[in-house]
C-alpha cells in the first residue's frame, strides 16, 4: 500500500490551504460589483464526536460574522482515498460572505481561532479555500 503524503511528511496534525481565485469576467460599469466570497471547508474526520463539537461551534462562528451556509454534508471516501488506503471519511461545508473583508474578519476572529485546538483533535486533514466570483449581472450569467 502506498503511504499518503501526510504520513510520509510526518504531518500528524492539520494541513490548511488558502487559495484566492478571481475569475476574469467582464463587469457592467453601471452595475455594482458582486463582491461575495465563497469559502469551502473540506475535512477528513478522525474523531466524529469531537468533530460534532467543532462543527457546531464552527457554524455558530460563521453565522456570528454574517456568513451564510450554502452546503453542509458528510462525504464518503472518494476514489483516490480508497486507492490510497485511507480509512477516514470527511465533511464539506460551503459558505458565502458579503466580501473578502467579512470572510477575513470571520477567519481571524477569536471565536474561530479558539476552535483550532478542537479542530486539531477532531480532524486528520483540513483545507479551506476562498473564492471570489464576480459576474456580469446584466448578461444573466
Amino acid at each position: 500500500m502506498r503511504e499518503s503524503w501526510f504520513r510520509r511528511a510526518g504531518v500528524a496534525g492539520l494541513v490548511a490551504c488558502l487559495v484566492l481565485t478571481v475569475p476574469a469576467r467582464a463587469q457592467d460599469a453601471a452595475a455594482p460589483p458582486d463582491d461575495a466570497v465563497y469559502v469551502t471547508a473540506r475535512a477528513q474526520v478522525r474523531d466524529w464526536p469531537e468533530f460534532e463539537r467543532y462543527h457546531q461551534a464552527f457554524l455558530r462562528s460563521v453565522l456570528a460574522y454574517g456568513g451564510e451556509i450554502l452546503l453542509d454534508r458528510d462525504t464518503g471516501l472518494d476514489e483516490l482515498g480508497r486507492r490510497r488506503g485511507d480509512m477516514l471519511a470527511g465533511h464539506i461545508v460551503d459558505l458565502k460572505f458579503s466580501d473578502l473583508e467579512a470572510a477575513h474578519r470571520w477567519h481571524t476572529s477569536p471565536s474561530y481561532q479558539q476552535l483550532l485546538p478542537l479542530r486539531a483533535r477532531a480532524l486528520a486533514a483540513f483545507a479551506l479555500t476562498f473564492s471570489v466570483e464576480r459576474f456580469d449581472v446584466t448578461s444573466g450569467s
